[in-house]
């Protein structure tokens, strides 16, 4: 939501499992794959192909952490 990929409606319905309904950027969100103390991971699919991906959205809590949001960004970096 900070960075305007989704809207406050689409990060409640993310939150509440109703994962069907979620357009994430380019990405249509499908299924949820695992969730954690600190994220959640999604299978997505591009909406101009069918290249499928992982999408990791952080809990708010660890957004908010900054040694969580330092842990995520080095873990993207690894990635």
């Amino acid at each position: 939501v900070q960075q305007r990929l989704l809207t406050d409606y689409q990060a409640a319905q993310l939150s509440n499992g109703h994962i069907n309904e979620v357009v994430f950027g380019d990405y249509l969100v499908l299924d949820q794959i695992g969730k954690g103390g600190m994220a959640a991971v999604y299978k997505g699919r591009r909406r101009d192909g069918d290249q499928l991906v992982a999408i990791k959205v952080l809990s708010d809590d660890a957004a908010g952490s900054e040694e969580s949001s330092y842990r995520f960004d080095r873990e993207v970096q690894a990635a």
